[in-house]
C-alpha cells in the first residue's frame, strides 16, 4: 500500500515531491489479474493470517524464495498479525473502493518516478507496470528477475 499512498501524495502535493518510487505499487487496474486478485474475488482475504500456523503461506505469496526467519521473529510477526486481523479486514473494506483511483491521477505526477517491480509478483500483477508507464510522463522502469511482491526487502 505504500506506493499507492506515495503516489496519491505526489498527485495532491506535486510541488513537494522531488522524486517518487513505486515499488510493486497498488493504485491501478492491471490488465491481467494477479493470483491473489483471483483468490480475493472469492471474498477471501488471503493476505491476512488465518491462524498461528499460516505465516509460511503468507510468506510464499510475498516472496519467490521466502527468507528464513528465526523462531522469535516468526512468533512476534504471527502474534501481531493475528491481534490486528480485525483492523486488516476493516482496512480492506474501506480502502478497496478507492484501490484503483490513482490510475486516472497519474498524469498529475510531475516528479521523476522509478517503477520497480518483481517479475513474479503474486499480489499485484506485473501487467500493472504498463498502466503506470502510460500515465506517468517522467519514469524509469526496473523489473527484478525472480522476485515477488517484496522487491524492496
Amino acid at each position: 500500500m505504500g506506493g499507492f499512498f506515495a503516489g496519491t501524495y505526489a498527485v495532491r502535493y506535486p510541488d513537494e515531491i522531488i522524486s517518487l518510487g513505486l515499488f510493486d505499487a497498488a493504485g491501478v487496474m492491471s490488465p491481467e489479474k494477479s493470483m491473489v486478485a483471483k483468490m480475493m474475488e472469492k471474498d477471501e482475504n488471503v493476505l491476512v493470517l488465518k491462524d498461528g500456523n499460516d505465516l509460511q503461506r503468507l510468506m510464499s505469496l510475498l516472496f519467490v524464495n521466502p527468507p528464513g526467519l528465526p523462531y522469535p521473529l516468526k512468533k512476534v510477526f504471527t502474534r501481531v498479525a493475528l491481534a490486528n486481523r480485525e483492523f486488516y479486514e476493516k482496512e480492506r473494506k474501506e480502502i478497496f473502493p478507492d484501490f484503483y483511483s490513482l490510475e486516472k491521477e497519474l498524469p498529475k505526477i510531475k516528479a521523476p518516478t522509478l517503477i520497480l517491480w518483481g517479475d513474479q509478483d503474486k499480489i499485484l500483477d506485473i501487467s500493472s507496470v504498463t498502466v503506470f508507464e502510460k500515465g506517468l510522463k517522467n519514469h524509469k522502469t526496473v523489473i527484478i528477475k525472480d522476485c515477488g511482491q517484496c522487491a524492496h526487502a
